[in-house]
């Protein structure tokens, strides 16, 4: 059997404000609503949503219209849609939240670990918080272009190929610490920023700033090779932040 190592594919990146721009939407962080997305798409392709896929419905000759299950109220800009050949792993948490990574057959091999990982994570973190992961599935996307390193869309992550799958043939010791605190990162964001979310953009440190702090708890109770919340943590992120917060341009986050 010959594996493709060509794939086809379209993604969405929402966030900040571009969910207006696939649909009529008041497009704010603080306005939340509930969606039932559908969408056409060719047979040969599978399309993936923050929710699980309903129904799949023959609509014309080697063509099918993919319906989800309605979403909890959430922000327009953590909603997303992908449409692709991938592939994929499975798994599933203790409390039955099913969780994927989708890549290329070819390259599928290397999801195992962060696959692992983020099943884990959202096991951790459920039992930290004493909060439950509100969605029934969480997926991860890789893509070989986005704009950030990685996106926290609500049950449906998208992230950097070179993060979203780890190859130890190609990847060193650094970028296996950088791809597990970005895959923290993005999954502490489903508690703080999709399930809480700021009322305004001006209010972003209040997600991102918890969420750096709870990335590296994460990763500290997975692994005991390397201690993020002090060696990453203070190091990088408190120190980056207090040299921003000294500097004479630095403002209060709102003003009024």
């Amino acid at each position: 059997a010959v594996v493709s190592t060509q794939s086809t594919g379209v993604a969405t990146q929402f966030s900040p404000y571009h969910a207006r721009t696939a649909w009529p939407c008041f497009d704010e962080p603080a306005l939340k609503a509930r969606f039932k997305f559908f969408v056409e798409h060719e047979s040969i392709y599978t399309a993936v949503s923050n929710m699980a896929i309903k129904s799949r419905v023959p609509t014309r000759a080697g063509w099918v219209r993919s319906i989800f299950e309605w979403t909890p109220p959430m922000s327009t800009y953590i909603t997303a849609l992908v449409i692709t050949n991938f592939r994929y792993l499975e798994s599933s948490t203790s409390s039955g939240v099913m969780t994927r990574v989708y890549a290329n057959p070819s390259k599928l091999v290397h999801g195992s670990n962060q696959l692992d990982m983020m099943t884990k994570l959202l096991e951790y973190f459920e039992e930290y918080f004493g909060v439950n992961y509100s969605l029934d599935k969480l997926d991860m996307m890789p893509l070989p272009q986005i704009a950030v390193a990685a996106m926290e869309n609500w049950g449906l992550m998208t992230a950097r190929t070179d993060i979203a799958l780890f190859n130890p043939a190609v990847h060193g010791a650094q970028w296996e610490l950088t791809s597990r605190i970005v895959i923290a990162h993005e999954v502490a964001h489903m508690w703080f920023g999709d399930l809480v979310t700021p009322r305004w953009w001006d209010h972003i440190p209040l997600k991102e700033s918890t969420v750096s702090w709870f990335m590296a708890v994460g990763v500290d109770a997975l692994y005991d090779d390397f201690n993020f919340k002090d060696e990453y943590f203070v190091l990088y992120e408190m120190m980056r932040g207090m040299d921003k917060d000294s500097s004479v341009n630095s403002r209060e986050m709102t003003a009024g």
